[in-house]
This record gives C-alpha cells, structure tokens and sequence, in this order.
C-alpha cells in the first residue's frame, strides 16, 4: 500500500490564496469605522459610485457643485418652503414709515451701436437692496427696445437694450435701492 505524505504548502500557494481572498475578506470585515477620517482620496472611489445617500447632509458647497449638471427636474418642489401671498399680509401691516428711503441709482452711459445690443448694469451703494429696476435710453426714438431687465444680485440690476433706430444712441440701466 502506497502511503501518502502531506506536505506544507510552499510561500507562492500561501502567497496566491492571500491574493485571490484578501480582497473578499477585506470587503467583509473592514467598516467605515475602522478607516481613519482623510485617508481615502478620490483615486480610491470609483467614478459615479456615489449617491446622494453617501453625502452628508450640507456637505457640499457651491465650490463643489458644477452649475451644468444643476436642472429645474433635480429640484424638489416640496422641499421649498412656501412664500406668502401678498393679499395674505394684512392690510396696512407695513407702511412706508416701516421701510428706509428708496433711490433710483443709474448706471454710466452705454453708446450701442445701431443694430446692436447694449448691457449695462446699475449698483446699490453698500448696505441697500435692489427692489426693481429697467433701462433707458437717452433720447427717445423709434426702434429702441429694452430687450429684458432683471435683478443681477441682490444690490445689482442689468438691462439690456436693442438699437435698430439707424444711429448710435445712449443706453442706461436703473436700480430701485432700499436703504437700510
């Protein structure tokens, strides 16, 4: 009868065993609390294989997000909380002894060519809001057209003006500022 010998395994099949399992016993025993905060960087994460869920809640910033992938369908409406209705304050509640004096603040002169668009912009001082504002030109003539106006930021309006009246002519934004 042939008697049969057992022997140790040599250091390449020890070698080979760690390296097929040690990924699989890795991915069983090791948790987020054993992983020390920072020492995980971006080449160790996967592209796309994060979630929302994986973010803590106001975590990331304006630095960190690309406006591009920002869309009215990642919005979710009921998380906006509602403004109220203008006939639903009461009446006489605010009067204008309520609020500081409003200035109509004008930008310098923008010269628009004819059959161009001319942009400018007009700044509250520091310290005041922009309620509203609009753009003019400086004289009146037939072919003007203020192509759209809107507020810039909170202390700043942008107007923004069509010439097509066959001559260069003067074009202004205003700002409606609140002081404080």
């Amino acid at each position: 009868m042939r008697r049969v010998t057992l022997s140790l395994p040599s250091p390449a099949m020890i070698a080979l065993f760690v390296a097929l399992g040690g990924s699989a016993y890795a991915a069983k025993k090791i948790s987020s609390k054993q992983i020390r905060t920072g020492s995980v960087g971006t080449r160790a994460v996967k592209d796309r294989s994060l979630t929302s869920l994986d973010m803590r809640r106001d975590s990331l910033g304006g630095a960190t997000i690309r406006e591009e992938r920002l869309n009215a369908n990642k919005i979710d409406a009921r998380r906006i909380k509602t403004v109220p209705r203008a006939n639903s304050v009461p009446k006489n509640s605010i009067g204008a002894s309520d609020l500081g004096p409003v200035t109509r603040r004008f930008s310098g002169a923008t010269t628009v060519a004819n059959g161009g668009v001319g942009k400018a912009g007009a700044d509250c001082k520091k310290g005041e809001l922009v309620l509203g504002g609009g753009g003019r030109w400086a004289d009146a003539a037939p072919g003007e057209s203020i192509q759209s106006s809107f507020a810039e930021s909170d202390t700043a309006w942008t107007a923004i003006g069509f010439n097509a009246s066959g001559a260069p002519r003067g074009f202004q934004a205003f700002a409606m500022c609140l002081a404080p």
